[in-house]
C-alpha cells in the first residue's frame, strides 16, 4: 500500500505486511510528531478502505 501524507511538504510511504502480522488487510501508519496534515491518500492492489483517526 502507498500512502502520501502532505502538509507543509509532501511524503510518500510503502507500506508492507509482515509475515508475522496475523490481519493481513490492516496498516497502521503513525504521523505523530511528521508535521501538521491537512491530507492523506492510500492506494492499494483491490478494495481499499481508509480509515484515518486523529
Amino acid at each position: 500500500m502507498t500512502v502520501t501524507v502532505t502538509g507543509e511538504t509532501t511524503r510518500t510511504f510503502t507500506l508492507q505486511n509482515s509475515d508475522r502480522m496475523t490481519h493481513r488487510q490492516e496498516y497502521l501508519l503513525d504521523l505523530t510528531g511528521l508535521f501538521k496534515v491537512t491530507s492523506v491518500a492510500a492506494e492499494a492492489g483491490g478494495t481499499l478502505t481508509l480509515s484515518v483517526e486523529q
